[in-house]
Formats: C-alpha cells, sequence, structure tokens
C-alpha cells in the first residue's frame, strides 16, 4: 500500500551506518528549532554513543519521525536491560544534560505524537521508557504528562537568568538581589589586594584541556571531602565525554570554560555549553584557599554578564540550592518520567519508587555496596 506524501511515519535507527546518515538532516532540524540546546545537537548524541553508551552495552533506538522526505521529529533513544525488563533511554552521556529532543515547530504535533506512540507500541522491543530531566514546559514533557500510564518518578526545580527586560548586568542584579552587588564589590576588592584578578573565556585549546583536569581532580577532591556521591562525574566515561567536547568551541557556541584567575593562576573555573539561547553552567569548582573571597559568586557574576551582554539566558540547570534561588529570576522544573509499553512494563516505577524508599532507610554503610550491586544487575553501571 502507498504511503501518502503527507502521512508522518516513524523510523527506528538502530545500527550506526544508519545512525551516521542522519548528521545532515538532522543539523538542518537543528538548525530550524531556534531554542534547541546544545545537547540535541547530533555532535552531543554522537560522542555520547562512541563514548558512553556504546561502550557499556547500550543498544541504538534512535527514533525519526518524516513527513514524506522531511525528518521533523528526531528523538534519540538507546535501549538497555533493567533486569527482567527492556528499557529505552536518552542517548546522551547518561549525566544530567536535559532529555534530547527535536521537533520542527512546524509540525502537526498530534500527528508526531501518534506516530511515536505506534512505532513504541508495535516493535515488541521495549517494556518501558524511562526519561530523565524532562523540561516540563517543552513539547515533549506536556506530551509525557498527558500519556495513560506516564508516572513522574522524581520532579526537579531549574533556574535560570534571563535578562531581556534590564539592560544591563549590574541593573539586573540590583534589581534581583538585595545586598549582593555591594558584597560583589566587596569580595572582588578583598580578592585584588591579592594580586591581579582577571576573568577569561579561556579560548586556547592546550589551556582548556589543562584548566578541565584541574576542574576533574579539583572537584572528585571536594566530593571526597565532604563525603559526597555521584556515580557519574567519578566516572571516566563522563571525563573522556567533557574533554572530547572541550574541541566544539566557536563564535557561535559550543563547550566553554570560563576562568577567575589571580596573578594568572585560575582559582575557579565553569564548564558551560553555549548555543543560540542561552548559557548552560555544568561543573563549577574553585580553590578552597581563596574561599573568604568567594569565587564562586564572583566566577557566577562574571559569567553571567558575558551571557547579558550576548542577549543570552544565563541557565543555572537542575537542583535546590539557594544561590540559585537568590540570582534567578525565572524558574521552571525537571522530571523523570517512566513511561510502560507493555503490562510488564508497568513493573518498572513501582520498583523504582521501592527501590528509591528501601535507599533512604538503609544505613549508610550498605548504601554504596547495595548501589553497585542494583547497578549491575539493572545493566545501568558504567566505567
Amino acid at each position: 500500500m502507498e504511503v501518502p506524501a503527507h502521512a508522518y511515519q516513524c523510523d527506528i535507527v538502530t545500527d550506526e551506518a544508519a545512525f551516521a546518515g542522519l548528521e545532515n538532516a538532522w543539523n538542518a532540524l537543528y538548525g530550524v528549532v531556534q531554542d534547541a540546546y546544545l545537547s540535541d545537537s547530533f555532535d552531543w548524541a554522537r560522542l555520547s554513543w562512541e563514548l558512553v553508551c556504546r561502550p557499556r552495552g547500550r543498544e541504538l533506538f534512535c527514533l525519526v519521525v518524516r513527513r514524506g522526505s522531511q525528518t521533523v521529529a528526531i528523538w534519540p533513544l538507546v535501549l538497555s536491560r533493567r533486569g527482567m525488563w527492556r528499557i529505552a533511554s536518552p542517548l546522551d552521556s547518561e549525566t544530567s544534560e536535559y532529555c534530547p529532543f527535536l521537533i520542527d515547530p512546524a509540525a502537526d504535533l498530534e500527528q508526531v505524537w501518534r506516530a511515536f506512540r505506534d512505532r513504541l507500541s508495535g516493535c515488541g522491543r521495549v517494556d518501558a521508557l524511562c526519561l530523565d530531566f524532562v523540561r516540563e514546559e517543552r513539547p515533549l514533557g506536556r506530551w509525557l504528562a498527558g500519556q495513560a500510564g506516564s508516572v513522574k518518578t522524581l520532579s526537579l526545580p531549574t533556574s535560570q537568568l534571563c535578562g531581556a527586560d534590564n539592560a544591563d548586568w549590574d541593573g539586573y542584579l540590583a534589581q534581583q538581589s538585595r545586598g549582593l552587588p555591594a558584597a560583589l564589590r566587596r569580595d572582588w576588592r578583598k580578592l585584588a589586594a591579592t594580586g591581579e584578578v582577571r576573568f577569561e573565556d579561556v579560548t586556547d585549546r592546550g589551556e582548556r584541556a589543562a584548566i578541565w583536569s584541574w576542574m576533574l581532580a579539583n572537584k572528585r577532591d571536594w566530593m571526597v571531602r565532604r563525603g559526597r556521591t555521584n556515580d557519574w562525574f567519578i566516572s571516566e566515561s563522563y571525563a573522556r565525554f567533557a574533554s572530547a567536547s572541550l574541541d566544539w568551541f566557536g563564535a557561535g557556541g559550543g563547550r566553554r570554560i570560563f576562568a577567575l584567575k589571580v596573578d594568572g593562576v585560575v582559582i575557579a573555573a565553569d564548564l558551560c555549553s553555549v548555543d543560540r539561547v542561552r548559557l548552560e553552567a555544568f561543573v563549577t569548582t574553585y580553590d578552597e584557599g581563596y574561599t573568604a573571597f568567594s569565587p564562586g559568586k564572583l566566577l557566577l557574576q562574571e559569567t553571567a554578564r558575558w551571557a547579558f551582554e550576548r542577549g543570552l539566558i544565563c541557565d543555572l540547570r537542575v537542583g535546590h540550592d539557594s544561590y540559585k534561588r537568590r540570582w534567578a529570576n525565572q524558574f521552571g522544573q525537571v522530571s523523570f518520567f517512566t513511561l510502560p509499553m507493555t503490562p510488564a512494563g508497568r513493573l518498572v516505577a513501582p520498583y523504582d519508587f521501592a527501590r528509591s524508599w528501601a535507599r533512604r532507610r538503609m544505613p549508610r554503610s550498605l548504601r554504596a555496596p547495595v548501589a553497585a550491586a542494583l547497578r549491575r544487575w539493572s545493566g545501568r553501571g558504567g566505567a
């Protein structure tokens, strides 16, 4: 039967050659979606596959919706086993970026969603979708919230600084945070008394790599001293991914490292993503020998100023941190969704809830070994 030219058809890309063949169509769609994140790009997905997902034994499962010869939506996913279940999850670096998804704003949303749902239900390969860090206000979040059987397993706040109504950074800061501008000026003066203070968008490739190595070691040491755990940050796959992504650098966006230096020595640094709309702050760390000067706040001020001067939103991303509420003027929410595709898949969300409940009540000494055992059982562990 001939498919009408206007029909929306969903294909599943499962082999690497076909995935690589999506590059041109993916880039074209990314160019159409003006508010797309850097983590929605083909390069991000390709690097995630090569350095994170494939080494962890995932299977490619990229959903592509076309209308005739035009690609109108791409949903990059991978398949893995979680005990008895076959799980589809985002094709990304498996850390904390927002769930990747691209859809042409001119597409018929209902037909796109129907094409996705019909293909997922009919393929027989997925028990459940498990999607982390889905922005609720975007098309994917709205669709998932309205699906029968969809379960939110976790919700977290997001914060960002939007300067559209402010002429400059100093005006924004004075409006948002009483007393903060004076405190920042005081800390800057104190720090300047120790040496020459300079904020820098680091452009030299070798220096960027050296600063990232320092950031990684410094942040990991900080976590150890405070008894913090973070599976993805300490993984070697994340270190490889972040290091490789530093090569995406240019006037139009990409990955950037911002540094605060005293007499040429880095005392604080940010790893950020920059796209056409926003700057996202992913990793921040500082030399604790300078804690009295609030280097993290000073660096945030200069990074946000850099974004404001270029008409970009400064996205502080996910978390309950009090400083985010103090600095930001826009707030949102990300949620973790589980959407069953089979009767067996309806058990995934209850299992996750039970595991979370048990972990909170478990003696601290048992949490790490039990978590490691569960990751091995679920197939979610990674190097």
